[in-house]
């Protein structure tokens, strides 16, 4: 773990950033003394969704139950009009 005094911090943010999200582990000193522990922001995990919260979700959300019969009629329209070479 780099200790890092805040004066560097404040000359080179950019430079202790890069780092950092390079996976370096960095302690930011004040005269001296560590003041802040800076890591790498772990990526965020995808969490297991429940199958009755999955179910839950996907009935709130669906599209309108007529969406599906307008679009293949209009696609029928527009593709049957189009003059394809």
């Amino acid at each position: 773990m780099a200790e890092v005094p805040v004066r560097e911090l404040r000359n080179d943010t950019a430079g202790v950033l890069r780092r950092a999200q390079a996976g370096e582990d960095i302690v930011i000193t004040v005269h001296g003394n560590p003041a802040v522990r800076l890591i790498p922001a772990a990526p965020e995990r995808r969490r297991v969704i429940p199958r009755e919260e999955l179910f839950a979700w996907l009935l709130k959300h669906q599209a309108d139950p007529g969406l599906r019969d307008e679009l293949r009629e209009l696609a029928g329209e527009m593709t049957d009009e189009a003059d394809i070479v």
